[in-house]
């Protein structure tokens, strides 16, 4: 007999009963192999069950949210938060060490944010509990028949009006998935469908957090409260201004308990009531008169300020001045807008105009309209803006009566993308409503959130012309930092005219000469007179630029500009701004260069790290358009990180090229 025999009978000898202790631990151990099988098989249960209502509900919004049983979307989302409520407590021990796994090739990433996930998905589907136990009986409204051709509106705005504390609560339950979004780190590395969820969910949150956010107040901004007046800015980005683009037309929009009053436009022309007696209007900002010869302040020419609260006082004010009717807040859109809008709701019939107009065909459309306008009665104002009031009126029908064919999340994303690219701007004098607007960024308003650098360019088209359909700028922004937090700054902005030159081409000629018959295309193609402002950090010190001198009888006005960039000291904002003037005919390409002196404590100490943040905004009525910015470290820094990831990197400069379709926020942490 061996040793290890005669070991083990003397531990074990045969026929021996197992002690208690061993017993017990034996079964213990049972035991929880036991419950972590349950728990396994519990967790795999709810994650296919999870899966397969996730994949209903996706085919449901696919199919539209009005076409929807109420009951069965509201059983569905109820479905879903059961799903995670079981995950969430059989998983709790495993997603609480998952992080402890980061280190693992592939799914690393995913373990790493675990706790956060979790969050998000708990989050998320309370959110989504509260919202349609709110809003459930709205489905129902909107996928009845409508018989009566009746608005529907009103009964609309009475559920989300008794919705309040549901939406509140589901407004805070997102708030909670907001955070955790915010903890999650190497999002760029989830493999597979993780990533693609992740990239989802960024871009539908700032939807969702709007689109509660403002539901809130959306019965009050429907006259639930009493009789609202607004004002509708309808711009023209192709003769772009600070807001977006000359104002062509005002609407004026009326609304109570729910109803659409009225809604009428008037070309922005007839607007002011300089001629009648007793009406007085002061002096434009300088640059009207110093370019354009001009000596009054009109209606039209109101939006100087790229700030939009401050533009929209400014034309409310003039509005109510020349029409005697007072006003509550102010809408400003664009061409840009009227096409994200039908492209949300779909092709809308104008019985006026006899056709139908899409997505598609809108702007020709207006364009066309320009021109008939133009043609029938020879004026530059007369008759051209026909087309915006019927369009209005055939919206407004194809809303209130034909809901059941709408898709209100298309349509959400669509508004949700014009606020982002500012061809939507909303303004309201009630300081709660304006609060909310501020909070979305739906508001226009001109704000340096962080702190740090900040950079947005505006170009003013004083050329009587819509030629800003023809140029193609690029904005370069290059800034090198220096140990005491401050830095030197150069933005430079090349403009290119994509109309080219033509042999013989007759000199630039200020202000357009609206012959008959003229064409929409003759006021694209002209010369490019363009009054560009840079709004830097406040305390920024311009120390050189580029020089554009314009001979006197290139413009209205008969002066001579020398060129030289300024700094201007009279507008109503807090930044820096810095200015100058330039004149582009065809085929041809300027480079208009700004270079300053940055303050200081643009770099944050953060948790012992530097943070270098710029806030570069996107000028309203601008189409997507290049952006560079290269940021080269102090000598001795080690850099740390790139937020979003950088293009380049090479030494110490680090470089972001993109294109600017929304405000966007870049952030270079070093030590």
């Amino acid at each position: 007999m061996s040793d290890t025999a005669v070991e083990h009978q003397i531990d074990e000898p045969a026929g021996r009963p197992i002690s208690l202790p061993r017993m017990l631990a034996i079964a213990g151990i049972c035991l929880v192999l036991l419950a972590g099988a349950i728990k396994i098989f519990n967790i795999a249960r709810a994650g296919s069950s999870l899966s397969t209502h996730v994949t209903e509900f996706q085919a449901l919004l696919g199919s539209g949210l009005s076409s929807a049983n109420p009951a069965e979307a509201e059983a569905l989302v109820l479905d879903i938060r059961q799903d995670i409520v079981t995950l969430k407590a059989e998983s709790g021990f495993f997603v609480a060490v998952a992080p402890l796994f980061g280190w693992l090739p592939r799914v690393g990433p995913i373990m790493s944010n675990a706790p956060e996930l979790m969050e998000i998905a708990d989050a998320g589907s309370e959110a989504g509990v509260y919202a349609i136990q709110g809003l459930s009986p709205a489905l129902t409204i909107m996928e009845a028949e409508n018989t009566t051709g009746q608005s529907r509106i009103p009964q609309l705005l009475a559920v989300i009006d008794t919705a309040e504390p549901d939406l509140i609560k589901a407004s805070q339950a997102l708030d909670r998935l907001v955070e955790a979004r915010a903890n999650i780190t190497r999002a760029d590395e989830f493999p597979g469908r993780a990533g693609s969820l992740m990239q989802q969910l960024d871009a539908n949150l700032p939807m969702a957090q709007d689109g509660l956010q403002l539901s809130l107040i959306l019965p009050e901004l429907m006259g639930s409260k009493g009789r609202r007046t607004y004002l509708i800015l309808a711009q023209n980005e192709d003769e772009l201004r600070p807001t977006g683009g000359f104002i062509s037309g005002a609407g004026l929009l009326v609304v109570e308990n729910g109803q659409i009053i009225s809604i009428n436009f008037l070309d922005a022309n007839l607007v002011d009531a300089f001629d009648q007696p007793g009406k007085f209007y002061g002096p434009p900002p300088q640059p009207f008169t110093d370019f354009m010869g001009m000596d009054i302040f009109l209606f039209r020419d109101a939006n100087f300020w790229p700030d939009f609260p401050v533009s929209a006082e400014k034309a409310m004010e003039l509005y109510t001045y020349g029409q005697d009717v007072p006003l509550d807040g102010a809408i400003a859109i664009d061409q840009q807008f009227v096409r994200l809008l039908l492209q949300g709701i779909g092709p809308v019939y104008i019985p006026e105009l006899g056709k139908t107009v899409n997505a598609g065909s809108v702007i020709n459309e207006m364009r066309a309209e320009w021109e008939r306008g133009t043609a029938e009665n020879n004026t530059q104002v007369d008759g051209r803006k026909a087309f915006m009031g019927p369009l209005a009126s055939a919206i407004q029908t194809t809303i209130e009566t034909n809901m059941a064919a709408l898709h209100p999340v298309d349509i959400l994303r669509q508004l949700q993308t014009a606020a982002d690219g500012h061809d939507l701007q909303i303004y309201m004098r009630d300081p709660d409503v304006a609060a909310e607007f501020a909070k979305t960024g739906w508001d226009g308003r001109q704000t340096n959130s962080n702190g740090g650098d900040y950079l947005l360019a505006v170009d003013s088209n004083f050329g009587f012309n819509k030629v800003s359909a023809a140029i193609a700028r690029t904005t370069n922004y290059d800034v090198i930092l220096v140990d005491n937090n401050t830095g030197q700054a150069t933005v430079t902005l090349t403009y290119q005219h994509l109309f080219p030159a033509i042999e013989n081409q007759e000199p630039c000629t200020h202000g357009t000469n609206y012959f008959p018959n003229i064409s929409y295309d003759d006021l694209i193609n002209d010369c490019y007179w363009n009054y560009v402002r840079v709004y830097t950090p406040p305390g920024s010190q311009l120390i050189q630029a580029t020089n554009h001198p314009v001979s006197a009888e290139f413009l209205l006005s008969g002066k001579l500009w020398n060129g030289e960039a300024r700094v201007v000291t009279d507008e109503p904002t807090n930044f820096t701004v810095f200015a100058n003037f330039l004149l582009i005919p065809q085929g041809q390409t300027a480079v208009v260069n700004f270079t300053y002196q940055l303050p200081g404590g643009i770099v944050h100490q953060i948790d012992g790290k530097n943070h270098y943040i710029l806030e570069v905004h996107k000028q309203a009525g601008v189409g997507s358009q290049p952006l560079n910015i290269t940021v080269t470290l102090p000598p001795q820094a080690k850099f740390d990180q790139a937020i979003p990831a950088a293009t380049s990197i090479e030494g110490q400069m680090i470089t972001f090229s993109t294109d600017l379709q929304q405000d966007r926020t870049f952030e270079v942490i070093y030590d």
